[in-house]
This record gives C-alpha cells, sequence and structure tokens, in this order.
C-alpha cells in the first residue's frame, strides 16, 4: 500500500506542487478580499444567488419557490452543502471545485500535448484569474459550470474509445446534462450528445436491453427537471429563461427604438415606459415576439 502510494505522489509530483501552489495564491487573494467576511456579505447579495438559494429552500422542503427561470442541479449543491457544512458549505464546495477545474486542466492539456510546460501554462492561466477566485465566494453558477466543463473537455481526451467502452460515453452524457441543468444555455449540446450515442451505440443498445436503462441514469438530471418543470407549471421544458430574456430585454429596447429612434437612451428611460414595454412583452405571445424580431434584425 505504502508502495502504490510512493509512485502515485511521485508521478504526480508536479501537479500536487501546482496544486499547492494554487490554494497558496487563492488564499492570498483571499485575505485581501477581506477574508471570510467577504464570503459573508457576498454569498447570497445578488438577485440571482437569492434566487437559487429560495429554489434551494424550495427542494429542502422549507419556505422558497421553484422558479420556471431557474434549473435544480445548482440548488441542489447549495441545499446538500448547506444541511452538511452551514451556511459557508457552497463557498467550500466552490473552492473545491476551483481547484478541481484548475487541476483538470492541466491533466487535460498534458493529455492533448504530452508537453508538461503547455499544461503547466494553461493551469497558470486559469488558476490566476481574479474573476474565478471571486467567483469562488458567490452563490452563483460560474464555478460549478466552469469544472463541469473542465470534466467534459477530460473526458473528451478518451473520444477515440466511446465506441469499444459505452461507459466514457454514458459518463460524457450524464456531464452534459448536469452542465445542461446548471446552465441551460448548453441544451443544444446535450441533445447531440444524445443523438451520438444513440447512433454510435445502437447495435449494443438493441442487443443488450440494460444499456438503455444506463441512458437513462445518465440523463436524469434533465428528465429531473422536465418532471418538476411539469409538475409546477404544466410545461415540458427545462427553463422559461430564454423566453423571459427575449421578451424582457430583446424585445422591449427593439420596441423601445422603434418608437423613439436609434440614438434614445434606453436605460434613461422613465419607469412608466419600461412598465408599459413589459406589459406589452407579456400580452403577446410567442409567435408573435419571435416574428417581430426577425422583422427588425438591428
Amino acid at each position: 500500500m505504502q508502495n502504490k502510494i510512493s509512485v502515485i505522489l511521485k508521478n504526480n509530483k508536479l501537479l500536487l506542487i501546482l496544486g499547492a501552489l494554487a490554494c497558496i495564491f487563492y488564499f492570498v487573494i483571499f485575505q485581501n478580499l477581506d477574508g471570510i467576511n467577504f464570503v459573508k456579505n457576498s454569498l447570497y447579495s445578488t438577485g440571482d444567488s437569492l434566487e437559487y438559494k429560495g429554489y434551494a429552500d424550495w427542494l429542502a422542503g422549507q419556505d422558497g419557490y421553484c422558479s420556471v427561470y431557474r434549473t435544480f442541479f445548482f440548488p441542489l449543491l447549495i441545499m446538500v452543502s448547506t444541511k452538511l457544512l452551514g451556511f459557508y458549505g457552497i463557498w467550500i464546495v466552490q473552492c473545491l471545485f476551483w481547484l478541481v477545474g484548475c487541476l483538470l486542466t492541466y491533466i487535460t492539456a498534458y493529455k492533448l500535448t504530452n508537453k508538461k510546460y503547455i499544461a503547466v501554462i494553461a493551469f497558470t492561466l486559469v488558476a490566476s484569474n481574479i474573476s474565478l477566485i471571486v467567483y469562488t465566494a458567490h452563490a452563483l453558477t460560474e464555478i460549478t459550470t466552469f469544472v463541469l466543463l473542465s470534466l467534459l473537455a477530460y473526458l473528451l481526451t478518451f473520444s477515440k474509445e466511446f465506441y469499444k467502452k459505452p461507459i466514457l460515453f454514458l459518463s460524457l452524457l450524464f456531464i452534459i446534462s448536469a452542465i445542461c441543468t446548471t446552465r441551460p444555455v448548453y441544451f443544444s449540446l446535450w441533445y447531440v450528445a444524445v443523438i451520438s450515442l444513440i447512433v454510435i451505440n445502437y447495435k449494443s443498445i438493441i442487443k443488450k436491453s440494460i444499456l438503455f436503462l444506463f441512458i437513462l441514469l445518465a440523463i436524469s438530471p434533465v428528465i429531473a427537471q422536465k418532471a418538476i418543470n411539469k409538475v409546477m407549471y404544466n410545461t415540458y421544458s427545462c427553463t422559461k429563461i430564454a423566453d423571459y430574456t427575449t421578451r424582457k430585454y430583446l424585445f422591449r429596447k427593439l420596441k423601445f427604438f422603434e418608437e423613439r429612434g436609434w440614438n434614445a437612451n434606453f436605460n434613461e428611460a422613465p419607469d412608466s415606459v419600461h412598465k408599459a414595454l413589459a406589459d406589452l412583452s407579456f400580452l403577446l405571445d410567442k409567435t408573435e415576439i419571435e416574428r417581430y424580431i426577425l422583422s427588425h434584425p438591428r
């Protein structure tokens, strides 16, 4: 056992050193940001983070609400980490995610190039990104998305083995499902992955029905999200955030500039104007909104 540990440490010595240096750098920046007080004041300081917290409370069966504009995966992390580690739980989890994401960047870069200096450069660029460090102290989806994308990139380095080992593609599909139920903007990637899995492994799926059950398990985050929204809002859509953004921002701005000219200042318009535009945007159905936007490409 001791020999195995020594071999692992020897083969990953540089990775361990980089991880240690990243931790030191993190806490130097962290202390300059006022340490734990920064986390306390910033963790739920934004409207988005409060919505995620409300969703997490709803998942825990407490007061809160299930938002049709949010997805459940990140609130689930908040709920579990808070239950286990208290108020600072999600910050602790995000610190670990940040470090894992940095290390995965090194590993992926090394596997792709087989050059340590390139892997070190890639690691340094990510680990020295101050924005990522700051985001660890905010209950927002950026760090979770970062570590999931890092894991996705790592799994893609095994792409030549997907046909021989369906478990690799199933793992990839689960990661993509987790990404989509964290940041729905990646849903197009999910559909591509599902179709590719079926095309690549259709013979195995026909011969081994158990593989179909594993596929369902791999896409379970998406199934769960659709089930939640069906029960709560009678829709199979995973989120309404795209429709909300289209109506509240894109349509409102186009309508405002059409009526007042392209040189008008949207942000300085009276509240009554914004309210009237918002009311109009939600009176029109989706088809009318899309037709209007397409007819005003500017």
